[in-house]
């Protein structure tokens, strides 16, 4: 029987056809792996770089058109230095056309959307302090970088070539706190609250309707009698830059009476501080008596971001100030400003020297030797409150002038009478229904004084973090670590006074709860 030969002919080379297909798929998947895996990594280099320059800008931006300036230098640079890695020599960098600023995280043109939105502005628009004012985000989109692919490109069609790039928004919610700490004058834990007697609530120590000099707290620092300030931007336990603490950076967040680092709860918070208030920042809080230059105003202070009170009058008495010098016979009805000259103290703490700590003067009833001095103009903003039923105590009804003279609250239990019939007996126009009358919150008449500028209402209420100083640590370019209490309202009854023995008069006003949030940190 003959063998059929032909066939098998036929079938010689089979392998090497089969053999060469299989290498394409080969080179194929081959490009899929090193050609995608090289794209991955640029990717990834890319957003690690868009992050740090995002981050690090988003640090510089406070709400002024010199910080937004700051911001994009820092971070083209930032940006600039962690892109090496894979394109040594490149010129592959970004420029402000890559960056843009809004004022929440989530801009209104990036898919997918997010709530809220807004709408983000090219950095290079905003020039002035104005455009600035609510820009606290900064969003970094790179280049597209291109790079032609090696295996990819034997398949042919559109697989020459990949695309990646890098997209980042970073920034902070601005909350209203000015960034200046005091100490607490009770820190004691857990309760931030407590009743005196007969039943009116004190928080943290503080006592509303009462004034304080805080620059004779005596707050524990390495300086005896100097508040703290605050480090606005950075808080542990992140990184800080010294920078950020200096006079000039913190000084538009004084103007404004904002800053970005408490977060939410006081519960294991602190802040970076060094004790010691400049002029120029006792000045820049003078823009809300429409003070911005001159002996007692800050150029630092712009009227359009950091307007005045709508209500400038100051009240006090000081033979030394020109602008609280009117003699008490000259105005009706002083007894609640003080009386006459001497002028209180307004201090109504005391340290005790083993262990350095804050004490409480109690009322009359419990300290009879409380002197009159001790006492500085009340009920300048509002009343004292009494505590209600809750734990710890919260503000309950108010006490009326008729009320707190009859308990004698501030006078010893002789019959002096801080408030006559001349201090205000409803609150001005406009003021929200069940505001307490007080001085601060008329409209007219011999206890209001309207600002050259356009007022807001308000301003002269600071919004203070309130310091557990006896706790205090640590020390370095940063300075310390203040762990915070809370935030407490101070309302300033006159203007900072930065020349010679420095002042700041304020009244407590309450406890802001619950306490505003704000974080540098990544959004995208």
């Amino acid at each position: 029987m003959r063998a059929n030969y032909g066939m098998r002919n036929r079938q010689r080379g089979v392998a090497a056809v089969i053999m060469g297909i299989a290498a394409i798929a080969l080179l194929s998947f081959m490009g899929i792996a090193v050609d995608l895996a090289y794209t991955y990594s640029r990717k990834t280099e890319l957003q690690n770089a868009a992050d740090a320059a995002a981050l690090s800008g988003a640090k510089k931006l406070n709400l002024t058109a010199a910080g937004v300036t700051a911001a994009i230098a820092d971070a083209i640079a930032t940006f600039n230095q962690n892109n090496t890695n894979n394109l040594v020599g490149s010129a592959f960098v970004i420029t402000v056309a890559n960056l843009r600023l809004g004022s929440c995280p989530n801009p209104d043109d990036v898919l997918p959307l997010r709530f809220p939105a807004c709408t983000y502005v090219a950095a290079s628009s905003v020039t002035t302090d104005a455009a600035a004012l609510n820009k606290s985000f900064l969003e970094v989109t790179t280049p597209t970088h291109t790079k032609n692919t090696f295996f990819m490109r034997v398949t042919g069609g559109a697989n020459v070539s990949t695309d990646t790039s890098g997209y980042a928004v970073a920034g902070r919610f601005v909350t209203d706190v000015t960034p200046i700490g005091i100490c607490g004058i009770d820190p004691a834990a857990p309760a931030t609250k407590k009743y005196t007697d007969p039943n009116e609530l004190v928080e943290l120590g503080f006592r509303r309707g009462i004034a304080y000099d805080l620059f004779a707290m005596n707050p524990l620092g390495s300086s005896p009698s100097d508040p703290w300030l605050v480090n606005p931007v950075d808080a542990p336990p992140n990184a800080c830059q010294p920078s950020h603490a200096s006079a000039n950076f913190t000084a538009p967040f004084v103007c404004q009476g904002n800053s970005g680092v408490v977060a939410g709860t006081t519960s294991g918070i602190s802040v970076y501080g060094n004790t010691g208030l400049s002029d120029s920042v006792l000045k820049a809080l003078n823009s809300r008596f429409d003070k911005y230059s001159g002996a007692y105003g800050s150029n630092q202070c712009s009227v359009t971001t950091a307007p005045p009170d709508s209500n400038i009058k100051q009240y006090c008495w000081d033979p030394l100030d020109p602008a609280c010098h009117t003699p008490p016979s000259a105005v009706s009805g002083t007894t609640w400003m003080g009386g006459a000259p001497p002028q209180p103290t307004r201090q109504t703490v005391s340290i005790n020297a083993s262990p350095k700590k804050p004490e409480y003067v109690l009322p009359p009833s419990a300290s009879p030797n409380l002197a009159f001095a001790k006492y500085g103009t009340l009920w300048s903003y509002g009343p004292a409150y009494n505590a209600d039923a809750s734990s710890p105590p919260g503000p309950g009804a108010a006490y009326t002038p008729a009320t707190a003279n009859l308990t004698k609250m501030y006078d010893l239990g002789t019959t002096t009478t801080f408030f006559n019939n001349t201090y205000p007996t409803t609150p001005g126009t406009g003021f929200p229904v069940g505001t307490p009358p007080a001085p601060y919150n008329q409209t007219s008449g011999q206890w209001f004084q309207a600002p050259g500028n356009p007022g807001t209402r308000n301003r002269r209420v600071l919004k203070l973090l309130i310091i557990d100083c006896a706790a205090v640590s640590g020390t370095g370019s940063c300075g310390k670590n203040l762990p915070v209490l809370g935030v407490g309202k101070f309302f300033m009854q006159k203007m900072a006074d930065p020349t010679g023995s420095k002042t700041l008069e304020v009244e407590f006003a309450g406890l802001v709860e619950p306490l505003p949030t704000a974080e540098i940190k990544l959004y995208r």
